[in-house]
């Protein structure tokens, strides 16, 4: 296997970039084409990082550093990086136009919907138990549970008005694009097979065990959902949440790519929970 590198462009101002940084990361992509796109920042330096570059493009003109890409590591085994990889791929040809400029949360919301959309359900005892929203209840009431009663009613009233404005302007989508319907086709077969052989659960890349020893949860909800054995059936093993979970997170970094703020992040997850969950918020 070629080696391969991660190269970090730091940059003044991350959300509105350069042309000579636009045609740079075009140039990067092209001739990488199965590499990746992050944005993060060190103490105050603003740094956008392609991953899995095996062709560096050179630009006197901008600050760079090369390092050994050591993604991989963080992975129990090949096929979970694979399939990382094709998500990470994916969402960057997918968005890549809508990088690094303002872009509209509402037509953003209902698009992520209509991904979502595409994972299917999963039944126990005629009871649906998880589908592709389930992460987004559960992101969202982490969120709020961390917040105090003054912060929480003002957030909460604040998201109600906002997602009553939303609702007026969503757009009606009936399982049309080919595109995020085959990405989550991909995973779902992916993850599937993934299950049977044993090199993939809800945990990955990490383990249930090394969660019970960390004991750091997002809500008392969370701790009980890993701690409980008897909660294990409902979502282990479960390819629906395992899907969804793998997808939004990549989901997530490319909100930063887009510009999109941490709060308008979990208020895509407050809409898409009013709109799906069975549960009352």
């Amino acid at each position: 296997m070629n080696k391969k590198y991660q190269v970090d462009l730091l940059v003044p101002n991350s959300h509105f970039i350069s042309s000579t940084e636009k045609e740079w990361l075009i140039e990067m992509k092209k001739h990488n084409p199965n590499s990746y796109i992050c944005k993060t920042k060190e103490g105050n330096q603003k740094i956008i990082q392609v991953f899995n570059v095996s062709s560096i493009i050179f630009d006197s003109k901008l600050k760079t550093k090369i390092i050994t890409d050591s993604t991989r590591s963080f992975f129990q085994n090949n096929d979970q990086y694979h399939l990382y990889l094709f998500l990470e791929q994916f969402f960057d040809d997918y968005f890549f136009n809508n990088y690094f400029k303002d872009n509209n949360l509402v037509k953003f919301i209902d698009l992520i919907d209509e991904l979502l959309s595409y994972i299917p359900e999963e039944t126990i005892q005629n009871k649906v138990v998880n589908n592709g929203y389930i992460c987004q209840f559960s992101h969202y009431h982490a969120f709020i549970s961390k917040l105090d009663e003054y912060t929480k009613k003002e957030v909460c009233t604040k998201f109600s008005l906002l997602e009553q404005k939303v609702n007026h302007l969503r757009s009606n989508f009936s399982n049309k694009n080919n595109d995020l319907k085959y990405a989550v086709n991909e995973v779902i077969q992916t993850v599937q097979k993934l299950i049977l052989e044993k090199k993939i659960d809800f945990y990955s890349p990490h383990t249930r065990q090394e969660y019970l020893v960390l004991d750091k949860f997002a809500s008392p909800e969370h701790r009980k959902t890993v701690v409980d054995d008897d909660f294990q059936v409902y979502f282990q093993y479960s390819v629906p949440i395992i899907s969804a979970r793998w997808i939004i997170n990549i989901i997530y970094e490319k909100m930063i790519l887009m510009g999109f703020t941490v709060l308008e992040k979990f208020f895509m997850n407050y809409c898409l929970t009013k709109r799906h969950e069975k549960l009352k918020l």
